[in-house]
């Protein structure tokens, strides 16, 4: 009789269980299958701006002019009287959903320092300082690009895409002497430009917070405007806080660059070589909708 009673309450005990499962939603499948949430919709429009800091860099320079091969300026933060540092602003905008086109554009000013020479210094077909004159250097670096985002793959809380473009360089530099022979001054104009390409990789693990990595680089020569050896790559690491999330974001970005380029100068056919490698910061803020 006890055995009886022991099979009735154990089939009584297996035949409620699905049932207050099934009261409470908790059937098998929904313990098995967990769906992701769908990847919420890219705002159309994207703005930034910003001011961005190099903290550290080295130049190298050589102005050729009128048959005159001008000195080769090896670093020219320690050589040659020209600042690390610099600051300028820095802006970007972006319309468009998984494929998005924009522009931004960044001006950066380097002052600088007297500094004596060890030799004679010849610039843009002059010579601008001899030996022992105390020589300054000043330097304007503004660039601007054209580009299309294509977002590969995207979820909640990540995105995964291409970029491409063509970028605009323009390097104005100012070199000033004092010595014996009193004072003396002068300027050259480079320019270049080339297309790019790259990738990007945004990561939100939070609502408030997000981390997005970026890479552009550009190996390109149009002999046809005088180009020759044009290299390009830039690295930016950057983090976002969102005060209102996906709308409303203030960020920081430790960016590298790294540039090399042998061309014509502005207006004329002489030539300009240029060797730059800069790592700084831009703070920016963003709005989106």
């Amino acid at each position: 009789m006890r055995g009886r009673s022991l099979c009735l309450l154990t089939l009584a005990l297996a035949s409620a269980a699905p049932a207050s499962a099934q009261t409470k939603g908790l059937d098998l499948e929904s313990w098995i299958v967990i769906e992701e949430e769908e990847a919420p919709e890219p705002p159309f429009f994207q703005a930034s701006v910003g001011f961005l800091s190099w903290v550290e860099a080295q130049t190298n320079l050589r102005a050729d002019k009128d048959g005159v091969r001008g000195t080769r300026l090896v670093d020219l933060e320690e050589e040659h009287g020209l600042d690390e540092q610099g600051i300028g602003p820095w802006a970007e905008l972006s319309l468009g959903g998984a494929v998005r086109g924009g522009a931004d554009a960044a001006w950066v000013y380097r002052g600088g320092h007297f500094e004596p020479q060890r030799g004679p210094v010849l610039f843009d077909g002059a010579r601008v300082a001899g030996r022992n004159d105390l020589l300054r250097t000043e330097l304007t670096f503004f660039t601007a690009s054209g580009f299309v985002e294509w977002d590969l793959l995207v979820g909640r809380s990540y995105r995964l895409g291409l970029l491409g473009g063509t970028r605009y360089f323009r390097l104005d530099v100012d070199l000033r002497a004092f010595g014996a022979r009193g004072s003396r001054q002068e300027s050259a104009r480079g320019e270049l430009f080339s297309p790019y390409f790259g990738g990007l990789i945004e990561l939100l693990p939070f609502p408030y917070f997000s981390v997005l990595v970026r890479a552009q680089f550009m190996n390109w020569s149009w002999s046809s405007v005088g180009l020759r050896e044009a290299r390009f790559f830039e690295f930016r690491l950057g983090a976002k806080l969102w005060p209102w999330p996906r709308r409303l974001s203030l960020g920081v970005e430790f960016r590298f660059l790294s540039l090399r380029a042998s061309g014509r100068e502005a207006r004329s056919a002489d030539s300009l070589e240029l060797a730059l490698a800069a790592s700084g910061a831009v703070f920016f803020c963003e709005v989106a909708f």
